[in-house]
């Protein structure tokens, strides 16, 4: 992995989201994440500036972003003709931008493994 943004997103968001979609086959392989982890609720209303994984520290930049790629990847994905992936997305986010995952920068070189846990800063 590079030194670029690691993109982490939640799957009990993930859940609800498959929930409102109404759609029981939604991969979260489609959102392009580095890390999924169980959930976010540890960030409550705002993300943290800073966390740890498995005893690596990272800075979070920003809240997910999402583009059109989501809706092309769950189309091709599920051999359907649209995806109400983003509006819906961009519906339940009170700034017109999902929260369902975030984005991390390194601070070191770092290995992760499944079973790390989480720490906020």
């Amino acid at each position: 992995m590079d030194s670029g943004p690691i993109h982490l997103v939640s799957l009990s968001d993930m859940d609800r989201l498959r929930e409102l979609c109404d759609l029981p086959n939604l991969d979260p392989m489609i959102f392009r994440p580095n890390i999924v982890i169980d959930n976010l609720s540890f960030m409550e209303n705002e993300p943290p500036k800073k966390l740890a994984i498995g005893g690596y520290n990272f800075t979070v930049l920003e809240r997910t972003e999402r583009c059109n790629a989501v809706s092309i990847l769950h189309r091709k994905q599920h051999n359907i003709k649209s995806s109400y992936l983003i509006p819906t997305l961009n519906e339940l986010s009170e700034i017109n931008t999902p929260y369902f995952g975030i984005y991390l920068q390194p601070e070191e070189n770092f290995s992760i493994k499944t079973g790390d846990y989480v720490k906020i800063y």
